[in-house]
């Protein structure tokens, strides 16, 4: 007998209420299991951001029927990228510099006088 990986997938949708360089609370009508790892995508205008997370708990809302509160760690399974919310929070805090507002580099030796 071959036994074979395979992936789940389960797609609903999610409110994103709080977020930071390094998680995010998530509202939804459907429960999750600590320790489920997933993808998580966020549209914030015009613009969509997605990152791994990782749920770390999930919490019924009293005097909220079938609402959740799910805290998600942001996972680092990929390098930054523009479309990453760990990045999008990350120059949202000032932690990390845009391209257009990354100071520039003027390469001169000290040892050296110009002439």
């Amino acid at each position: 007998m071959t036994i074979e990986e395979g992936v789940l997938n389960r797609r609903f949708r999610v409110r994103l209420i709080n977020c930071s360089s390094n998680g995010c609370l998530l509202e939804s009508h459907a429960p999750l299991k600590v320790g489920t790892v997933g993808v998580v995508e966020i549209a914030v205008g015009n613009r969509q951001f997605s990152d791994t997370i990782q749920v770390m708990r999930c919490q019924a809302i009293s005097g909220s029927p079938g609402v959740h509160h799910i805290g998600a760690r942001l996972l680092p399974t990929m390098p930054l990228r523009r479309e990453s919310l760990r990045h999008a929070m990350r120059c949202e805090s000032g932690q990390v510099t845009t391209p257009s507002q990354s100071p520039k580099i003027e390469r001169r030796s000290q040892n050296r006088s110009r002439a």
